[in-house]
Protein backbone atom coordinates (compact mmCIF):
# COMPACT_ATOMS: atom_id res chain seq x y z
CA UNK A 1 0.00 0.00 0.00
CA UNK A 2 1.73 3.50 -1.41
CA UNK A 3 1.11 6.50 1.33
CA UNK A 4 0.17 9.80 -0.23
CA UNK A 5 1.68 12.57 1.40
CA UNK A 6 0.56 16.14 1.07
CA UNK A 7 2.21 18.44 -0.81
CA UNK A 8 3.67 22.26 -0.59
CA UNK A 9 1.66 23.11 -4.00
CA UNK A 10 -1.55 21.43 -2.59
CA UNK A 11 -1.26 22.71 0.97
CA UNK A 12 0.63 25.68 1.04
CA UNK A 13 2.53 24.28 4.28
CA UNK A 14 5.66 24.53 5.52
CA UNK A 15 7.50 22.82 8.27
CA UNK A 16 9.07 25.02 11.03
CA UNK A 17 11.52 24.23 13.80
CA UNK A 18 13.31 26.66 16.26
CA UNK A 19 16.70 25.19 17.02
CA UNK A 20 18.38 26.74 20.23
CA UNK A 21 22.45 26.56 20.14
CA UNK A 22 25.55 27.47 21.31
CA UNK A 23 26.77 30.66 19.72
CA UNK A 24 30.03 28.57 18.85
CA UNK A 25 28.22 25.88 17.59
CA UNK A 26 26.05 28.01 15.29
CA UNK A 27 28.61 28.67 13.01
CA UNK A 28 28.89 24.49 12.51
CA UNK A 29 24.76 24.43 11.79
CA UNK A 30 24.88 27.15 9.86
CA UNK A 31 27.62 25.78 7.53
CA UNK A 32 25.42 22.29 7.26
CA UNK A 33 22.52 24.24 6.14
CA UNK A 34 23.89 26.66 3.83
CA UNK A 35 25.95 23.40 2.23
CA UNK A 36 22.37 21.70 1.83
CA UNK A 37 21.43 24.39 -0.75
CA UNK A 38 17.65 24.44 -1.43
CA UNK A 39 16.41 22.21 1.41
CA UNK A 40 15.28 25.04 3.80
CA UNK A 41 15.88 28.56 4.37
CA UNK A 42 16.95 29.97 8.18
CA UNK A 43 17.25 33.04 10.10
CA UNK A 44 18.45 33.45 13.94
CA UNK A 45 16.03 35.15 15.82
CA UNK A 46 17.17 38.65 16.78
CA UNK A 47 15.77 37.89 20.76
CA UNK A 48 19.06 35.42 21.00
CA UNK A 49 21.55 38.04 19.61
CA UNK A 50 23.87 39.33 22.55
CA UNK A 51 23.37 36.11 24.68
CA UNK A 52 25.28 32.98 24.43
CA UNK A 53 22.98 30.88 22.20
CA UNK A 54 21.75 31.52 19.11
CA UNK A 55 17.85 30.48 18.48
CA UNK A 56 17.28 29.05 14.34
CA UNK A 57 14.27 29.57 12.57
CA UNK A 58 14.46 27.15 9.77
CA UNK A 59 11.05 26.07 7.67
CA UNK A 60 10.84 23.91 4.71
CA UNK A 61 8.74 22.69 2.23
CA UNK A 62 6.23 19.80 3.55
CA UNK A 63 7.66 17.42 1.42
CA UNK A 64 11.30 17.82 2.37
CA UNK A 65 10.27 17.73 6.10
CA UNK A 66 11.53 13.91 6.28
CA UNK A 67 14.93 15.05 4.78
CA UNK A 68 15.41 18.10 6.98
CA UNK A 69 14.95 16.09 10.29
CA UNK A 70 17.54 13.43 8.74
CA UNK A 71 19.94 15.98 8.28
CA UNK A 72 19.52 17.80 11.75
CA UNK A 73 19.47 14.14 13.56
CA UNK A 74 23.30 13.97 11.38
CA UNK A 75 24.12 17.53 12.88
CA UNK A 76 22.86 16.51 16.21
CA UNK A 77 25.62 13.61 16.09
CA UNK A 78 28.59 16.54 16.21
CA UNK A 79 26.95 19.62 17.84
CA UNK A 80 24.55 19.89 20.61
CA UNK A 81 21.01 21.75 20.03
CA UNK A 82 17.92 21.73 21.88
CA UNK A 83 14.44 22.04 19.54
CA UNK A 84 12.62 24.69 20.82
CA UNK A 85 9.62 24.14 18.18
CA UNK A 86 7.99 22.17 15.43
CA UNK A 87 5.32 23.18 13.86
CA UNK A 88 3.50 22.91 10.47
CA UNK A 89 2.34 26.71 9.15
CA UNK A 90 0.85 28.05 6.41
CA UNK A 91 3.36 30.11 3.88
CA UNK A 92 2.49 33.96 4.12
CA UNK A 93 3.30 34.56 0.58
Amino acid sequence: MVMETETYKETQQLFRTVLRTSKYDSMFLYFILESNEGLCYFSTLESSLGTSYRDIDIHCSIELKQTLLKVLEHIGKSIEFEVLLEDTVKDSL
